[in-house]
């Protein structure tokens, strides 16, 4: 059997490693940090009219 490899901050979330019988259960996921209010967010971009309607 086989989990797929999921890594969060250099910690493994869960082994993409082989196993004979049962793989290891996923660990827990780490907290979230606090994110400044700019990080999903640009200023001045402009949509170019091309994409405005289609």
């Amino acid at each position: 059997m086989k989990n797929d490899s999921l890594t969060f901050n250099g910690s493994t979330v869960m082994s993409g490693a082989f196993q004979e019988e049962r793989t290891a259960d996923p660990s827990a996921v780490p907290e979230p940090t606090m994110i400044n209010q700019n990080v999903l967010y640009r200023p001045g971009l402009v949509k170019p009219f091309i994409y405005l309607y289609g």
